[in-house]
């Protein structure tokens, strides 16, 4: 029984095998071309990045001008200020220069430290578990 069977699988291997089918290949589909993006420094804890993205260019700094005071006559502040419905109140000077000399020569309290309340003593006892989820109901 062994002689057929080498014979028939001998036959199998001989048998001419057509050539496979020739199938076009599906056109492929236009990928946009690659965008080329520069390193970014990343933050990361206990490291210090040395890499940065060679396009960026600090801008000159511009000095601006002090802002100089720029006071109202009264005269004319008045009106813009009724117009908003306000109401203008002066001290006068010389009342607050007595006020501003009074206090300084008045002597700065001395600060107190704040008194920090005594703990409870600690305990020494084991840890006892307590269960905050209710146990299943048996019927359930």
């Amino acid at each position: 029984m062994s002689e057929p069977v080498i014979a028939e699988v001998a036959m199998v291997a001989s048998a001419p095998v057509p050539p496979p089918p020739v199938v076009a290949a599906p056109p492929a589909a236009l990928a946009p071309a690659p965008v080329l993006v520069p390193p970014t420094p990343i933050a990361v804890a206990g490291y210090a990045t040395l890499r940065t993205p060679e396009m960026i260019t600090v801008p000159e700094t511009v000095a601006l001008p002090m802002a100089q005071p720029a006071p109202l006559p009264v005269d004319q502040l008045q009106p813009v200020l009724e117009l908003a419905g306000l109401m203008l109140v002066q001290t006068e000077p010389s009342k607050h220069a007595e006020a501003v000399a009074r206090l300084a020569s008045e002597p700065r309290p001395k600060r107190t430290p704040r008194e920090r309340p005594i703990l409870p003593p600690l305990e020494e006892t084991p840890l006892v578990q307590v269960e905050t989820r209710p146990a299943p109901r048996p019927d359930a």
